[in-house]
Formats: structure tokens, sequence, C-alpha cells
């Protein structure tokens, strides 16, 4: 079933409740569509050290991250300590 057709359906079930339970059903409603976008949501860090052949730090390293599922990636550089 597509989501479109769950909504109408959810849409006219809706509009045949009255009174407590329609505010009750309308809740419960908004609580499961507000959920399944906020577990969507992914959160995560990823922290290192750069350093030379040497083993000395490296300031102001350009570090890039990519995603091997989704292809996106993100940029930073390192700080005085060699650490991102």
């Amino acid at each position: 079933m597509s989501e479109s057709s769950v909504i109408a359906l959810l849409c006219f079930t809706f509009s045949l409740l009255k009174g407590p339970m329609r505010r009750l059903s309308l809740a419960i409603f908004l609580f499961c569509a507000t959920s399944g976008a906020a577990s969507a949501q992914t959160v995560g860090s990823i922290t290192g050290e750069v350093t030379d052949a040497s083993g000395a730090v490296v300031a102001d390293a350009a570090v890039t991250v990519v995603s091997a599922q989704t292809n996106t990636s993100r940029n930073t550089v390192t700080n005085t300590s060699g650490l991102y």
C-alpha cells in the first residue's frame, strides 16, 4: 500500500470519528507520523589524529570522509595538535 493510500485511509477514518476518539486518533496519528522521521535520522562522529611518517602531528591537514553507502562527504581541517 502506498504512502498516499495510507494517508487517504487515515483521513477517511478520522472523518468518521467524533469527540474524544477523534482527538485521540489525531494524537496517535501525529505521534506515528513524526516518530518515523525522527528515527530515520543518523547521528555520529569520527575523530582521529593525522601524523606524518616520523609520527609528528600534522596541523592544518585537510581531512575528507566519504560515505561508502551514500557517496556523501564531509570535510574538516586538523587543529594545531593534528586532531580532527
